[in-house]
């Protein structure tokens, strides 16, 4: 390899290595918060106590992060991105009935575990940061929209029916991960999916 490729070869990988690194350590900053959140409580928790966790200065957080909403911000990122997701699929699901509700609930379940002690923090947040709500407000027209979607031309239910019933769905949904997020399903997963199912099923079709 000539001394010109060599140059160009190692002039792009530092950006890389770099780029690496600064993500690893937002990573260790965002889960650090999430710890920390949980164990004091968001409105406790200070910049010292998540650097403390993270293992880095307060000068590494304000490279990555504004001030403790913004960090906020970043938990909540990738749980919006994974629900947007999540409320695509839910029109095919709705429109195949029961099997297809089940079929996704499953799916919904498995989201919300892997978030669980993130949305826990976030719901500390919520409490205080008087912006954040607006946020779950989205969520919940997203949902209702791709359930209406869902039930189509076809349903018996008037279109005043279909968002009605549509938003109630939602709303036993979130409320029973809202109950469950922070201990697990401490009365079985599967007693919650099928409770969830017959409520949808009995509401929907």
């Amino acid at each position: 390899m000539g001394r010109s490729r060599r140059l160009e070869a190692t002039q792009t990988s530092v950006p890389s290595q770099r780029e690496e690194q600064k993500a690893l350590t937002r990573a260790r900053l965002i889960d650090a918060a999430v710890a920390v959140f949980l164990a004091k409580g968001y409105a406790t928790t200070t910049i010292d106590d998540i650097v403390t966790k993270a293992g880095v200065s307060r000068a590494t957080f304000y490279l990555h992060f504004a001030s403790k909403l913004d960090l906020v911000d970043a938990i909540r990122e990738p749980i919006l991105q994974d629900t947007s997701e999540l409320w695509e699929l839910l029109p095919g699901a709705v429109a195949r009935g029961r099997t297809g509700m089940s079929d996704w609930l499953d799916v919904a379940l498995d989201h919300w575990e892997t978030f669980a002690p993130a949305f826990s923090a976030i719901q500390q947040a919520d409490q205080i940061e008087a912006n954040l709500p607006a946020d779950l407000a989205t969520l919940r027209g997203d949902a209702v929209r791709s359930i209406v979607q869902g039930l189509g031309s076809r349903s018996r239910l008037s279109e005043c029916e279909q968002q009605v019933r549509a938003r109630a769905a939602w709303g036993l949904l979130h409320d029973l991960f809202d109950h469950y997020a922070a201990e697990g399903w401490a009365h079985g997963r599967a007693t919650v999916h099928e409770a969830l199912l017959d409520a949808w099923v009995a509401l929907l079709t």
